[in-house]
């Protein structure tokens, strides 16, 4: 029996910690590459793309961006994250889809594993702050 007022509906499950650490980690793996990339300087806002065969949850790695962030110089800073959708190129057609479900053309019906999009975690661009500026 839960305790009142309790229940179980969105209680943490091996899963939700589990895929909630694995952004964490990418989100600070992305601090670190844009870091590099701008030498200490403040950044405003990191773009990044995601794509939907990454194994990447956008809505977790924007709630990971806070805790990555945090005592760096993108503290305060945005992440905007781009859905990259699942493309593949079907050879009968000779065109790249995007399939509705698994890697099936929908206009042929033909199975393709020739993906082209997709996959992608890329940072995309970095804006950094005037110098002026202070984190929100």
């Amino acid at each position: 029996v839960a305790p009142r007022g309790r229940g179980t509906v969105g209680a943490p499950t091996v899963e939700r910690v589990e895929r909630a650490v694995h952004e964490v980690s990418i989100a600070q793996a992305i601090v670190a590459a844009v870091s590099d990339a701008v030498g200490g300087e403040r950044v405003q806002r990191v773009d990044v793309s995601v794509g939907a065969l990454s194994g990447v949850a956008a809505h977790a790695l924007e709630f990971a961006w806070e805790v990555a962030t945090a005592n760096t110089a993108m503290a305060g800073s945005v992440l905007v994250v781009e859905s990259v959708p699942t493309t593949v190129f079907c050879p009968t057609c000779g065109k790249v889809v995007e399939p509705p479900v698994g890697f099936v053309c929908p206009g042929c019906g033909e199975l393709s594993g020739d993906v082209r999009s997709g996959l992608e975690l890329e940072v995309r661009s970095a804006r950094l702050r005037d110098p002026g500026e202070t984190s929100s």
